[in-house]
């Protein structure tokens, strides 16, 4: 039996009717309907008789209302037109059932677990905020620190000065329980927050600012009042959990699936955690909420339709009982209800981002209260956030938090940096933005990322440098007044004779004549730039300004240098185009 439950959680399982999820194996073929356990009995598969006897007016019932029900077929419709030669998912294999009492929970999950047509059967966990104690009432001003260069932050700033570097042209859908859309930093006459369509209207939920903190890491508007946000210019989508007709956890998720679908680069942020009663002898702890297999099964889905989900990693959760010391858990040991240690990646990997919460400052380590693990790719500031939505008062449209954290502010500002690197790619690459993977194998890199300060204890990832990858992928520019787009250049001639203009403007304004500029060994070490092989004048040109750009931040021979290198690479390039 588990532990003693703390008082909050107490209160929200009493708020909510333990169901058995159960997936029946794909051979079974069901109605998706109430009471398509008859199907099981008149094709006489399973024991569903023998149940009957043992707890009486036990029935399947369907997990789907019909709106969540249409966007988990829709879902099923692309991925037959995309992919017909790959398996549709089995949602359609998930139902529950209604248990009364706790003693038939547990028989029941340990009868189905028997049976060969069962794939899984699991207690239903309860989305929650992925942090247990968010608001500290006597908090230390994080001030936004974590938008500085790194190792501190992510070096948003740097990024914000690039085209598009503000998450333009991205669409992220976050979701969470509620949200203050008329707070000062979240409003917006243009570009506004849209509160994607679900079913039942939004609740009346005392975690309000909860919702409001983490989105307005992202998107607080640049508005000269309060923050801003990583990425303020995406399209900003909002999924509630909590309705009038109670949680809606996978209506929540196909209604933000929809809204992102064949949608280049778009992002699903989650910043909940899944609480589940049936680990808590064992762990107490939140984990992540693709925990339970038909949430996983979804975000799987989902990496594999090009939509990036990023995702709380979770964290310990024992209100009350030992707050001050408690660890975060090790998903490396975490087990499911079959004793498969399921985030080892050999065994399964949805795809998804997961996010750890570490201390802020310079130099960072493991929050103690973080989960951690091999499964993890990234960590961001766990603590001392600055960001909208008055914990004391989460009616009030101009308050302000200076220590949102755990993992959900962490995973916020990881989603950020992730809507930037897709606008930035979306404006410069030719090929568009990243697919999920390369976009996780992008901000997972230790390479290209910040590292913790001991990386074999600390166990959660690295923090994403905004600065190296833009220079990296040269997703870099220059001054945004003469930004063309380079694949819209390409279809359009006078934009291109313009950007020739321009690039003959910059030589004549700098002054050089020559190649004369490099001195023979000034970088022994090699340039402090890669300038890549030949692949087309037009991006040439782009690079070479973008290197002359690059030269501001540096002073005396080196800037000279990158200032010189990038006319050179304009002055080469506008010769081809003239030749042609």
């Amino acid at each position: 039996m588990p532990q003693t439950i703390p008082p909050l959680l107490e209160e929200l399982l009493k708020k909510h009717q333990p169901r058995v999820i159960i997936k029946f194996d794909a051979s079974v073929k069901l109605p998706y309907q109430d009471g398509a356990e008859k199907a099981l009995l008149s094709q006489k598969i399973g024991h569903w008789d023998v149940l009957q006897k043992k707890i009486p007016g036990v029935s399947l019932k369907k997990i789907f209302d019909p709106e969540t029900e249409k966007c988990y077929r829709d879902l099923i419709d692309v991925a037959r037109i995309q992919k017909p030669s790959e398996p549709v998912p089995g949602f359609f294999n998930y139902f529950y059932v209604d248990v009364p009492h706790e003693s038939d929970l547990e028989e029941l999950i340990k009868t189905l677990l028997t049976w060969e047509i069962v794939e899984t059967a699991y207690r239903e966990g309860i989305w929650v905020p992925a942090d247990p104690n968010p608001f500290d009432r006597n908090p230390s001003s994080g001030q936004q620190e974590y938008l500085d260069a790194a190792p501190k932050g992510i070096d948003a700033r740097f990024a914000q000065r690039l085209l598009q570097g503000d998450g333009t042209g991205i669409r992220v859908a976050h979701i969470d329980t509620g949200w203050l859309l008329t707070h000062q930093d979240l409003y917006r006459t243009t570009n506004g927050i849209t509160q994607i369509p679900s079913v039942g209207a939004p609740a009346v939920y005392q975690a309000l600012a909860h919702g409001t903190g983490a989105l307005g890491i992202m998107a607080a508007t640049d508005n000269e009042v309060g923050g801003v946000g990583i990425s303020p210019n995406a399209l900003y989508g909002v999924a509630g959990t909590e309705t009038s007709y109670g949680s809606m956890y996978y209506g929540a998720l196909a209604a933000a699936s929809n809204w992102c679908m064949n949608r280049p680069g778009s992002i699903i942020v989650i910043t909940k955690a899944l609480f589940r009663y049936s680990d808590w002898g064992r762990y107490h702890h939140y984990v992540p909420v693709e925990s339970e297999p038909m949430v996983f099964e979804t975000i799987s889905h989902l990496i594999s339709r090009n939509i990036c989900v990023i995702s709380a990693a979770g964290q310990y959760a024992d209100y009350g009982i030992d707050e001050v010391s408690g660890a975060g858990l090790n998903l490396d040991i975490y087990e499911d209800e079959r004793g498969n240690r399921i985030y080892n990646r050999s065994i399964r990997d949805s795809g998804a981002i997961l996010v750890a919460a570490s201390t802020s400052g310079d130099s960072h380590r493991r929050l103690a209260r973080s989960n951690y693990g091999n499964r993890i790719d990234c960590y961001a500031w766990g603590e001392k956030i600055y960001t909208p939505g008055d914990p004391i008062n989460q009616s009030n449209p101009g308050g302000y938090n200076t220590s949102f954290g755990g993992t959900s502010g962490a995973t916020a500002i990881v989603a950020g940096a992730a809507a930037v690197v897709q606008g930035l790619a979306k404006a410069f690459r030719p090929e568009g933005v990243f697919t999920p993977a390369e976009l996780r194998g992008i901000l997972s890199n230790p390479s290209l990322n910040t590292r913790s300060v001991d990386p074999p204890v600390d166990r959660i990832g690295v923090m994403p440098d905004l600065k190296k990858i833009a220079e990296t992928y040269h997703l870099v520019n220059f001054p945004v007044e003469y930004s063309p787009s380079f694949r819209e250049a390409l279809a359009d001639m006078e934009r291109m004779k313009r950007m020739l203009a321009f690039a003959w403007q910059i030589i004549g304004q700098i002054g050089f004549d020559g190649p004369g500029w490099l001195i023979p060994g000034r970088f022994p070490g090699g340039l402090p730039i890669k300038v890549d092989p030949w692949v087309g004048p037009f991006t040439e040109i782009q690079k070479g300004m973008s290197l002359i750009q690059l030269a501001e931040t540096f002073t005396g021979d080196e800037a000279s240098s990158l200032r010189a290198i990038g006319v050179e690479t304009i002055r080469k390039a506008a010769q081809v185009i003239e030749k042609g």
